[in-house]
C-alpha cells in the first residue's frame, strides 16, 4: 500500500476519487489532477501535457490503482472511480496530505 501512496499522482487520485461518490470520466480526472498539480485552470492544461499524463495514468497508475482494488474502472464508459477498499485506507491518505504540505 506504501508503494501505491508514495506516488504524488496517485494520492491526487484518490483524493480526487474520495471526495465523489459517481464514477468520473478518466480525460477529465486527468485534467483535474494535471490542473491542480502545476496550479492552473483547467481550461489551461496544454494538450501535450494532458497527452502525456494520459499515457501515464492509463499504463501506470490507474493500473496500479485498480490492481490495488483502490478503484474500479469500466473500460467501456473510460470512468473510474473509487472502491469501498478506498475508505480503509483514508487515514494513511490523510497522514500523506499533511506530510506533503
Amino acid at each position: 500500500m506504501f508503494e501505491i501512496l508514495a506516488e504524488p499522482r496517485r494520492r491526487f487520485v484518490l483524493s480526487h476519487l474520495h471526495e465523489r461518490s459517481k464514477p468520473i470520466a478518466i480525460a477529465d480526472l486527468i485534467r483535474e489532477i494535471s490542473a491542480d498539480q502545476h496550479e492552473l485552470a483547467k481550461n489551461e492544461v496544454p494538450e501535450g501535457m494532458l497527452k502525456q499524463e494520459t499515457i501515464t495514468f492509463h499504463h501506470c497508475h490507474l493500473p496500479k490503482l485498480e490492481g490495488a482494488n483502490l478503484v474500479t474502472i469500466n473500460a467501456d464508459r473510460n470512468t473510474v472511480m473509487a472502491t469501498e477498499t478506498l475508505q480503509s485506507i483514508e487515514q494513511f491518505l490523510a497522514i500523506a496530505a499533511e506530510i506533503e504540505q
